[in-house]
């Protein structure tokens, strides 16, 4: 499996990423401090730690924050993470074509197979 692409949405710095789109073998991030560097690793880093972002990551004056991570080589397509503003709970699922599961899911699925 690899990270093949990104999208962060009213998180920080970030309003609308669009799609950022990721090499297979390596990428490299320059730019000015406070550009969002630092965000796009964090919003990477939500597939090990998803409260890594939370409520108060999102931008003033929008209701909720998401990214979206792209995936390759795996069965799943995307990882969605969403979170919105004042509340604990974070919804997070990979999406499967055609449908989506939760990742409570995933790591059954995970455990089953000793992973």
């Amino acid at each position: 499996m690899w990270l093949s692409s990104i999208e962060i949405n009213n998180i920080k710095s970030f309003a609308d990423s669009k799609v950022i789109k990721l090499d297979k073998r390596m990428n490299i991030l320059i730019g000015p401090n406070n550009a969002g560097k630092s965000v796009i690793i964090q919003a990477l880093y939500l597939l090990q730690n998803p409260s890594i972002l939370g409520s108060n990551d999102i931008r003033r004056g929008a209701s909720e924050g998401k990214v979206i991570i792209g995936l390759e080589d795996i069965d799943e397509e995307q990882y969605i993470h969403t979170f919105r503003a004042n509340e604990y709970l974070h919804k997070a699922h990979f999406r499967f074509s055609p449908s989506s599961v939760t990742r409570i899911v995933i790591n059954q699925q995970g455990a089953s197979l000793n992973i």
